[in-house]
């Protein structure tokens, strides 16, 4: 399993990111677990699952 940190600045926030959302749906797509609030989230996701985890993200 690979753990991932994020973090965002206000102004991204204001703008309505929401990592806590993003990492749900990305990890829930993957195989993995995570979550947290809209300036920070984690998760743990199959090693093998970074690339298709990112690209969701990116999405």
């Amino acid at each position: 399993m690979k753990k991932i940190s994020a973090r965002a600045n206000l102004d991204i926030v204001k703008k309505g990111t929401n990592l806590g959302n993003m990492m749900r749906e990305g990890c829930k797509a993957v195989g993995g677990e995570g979550g947290g609030h809209s300036i920070a989230a984690g998760a743990r996701i199959p090693k093998e699952s970074v690339g298709k985890f990112l690209e969701i993200l990116d999405g």
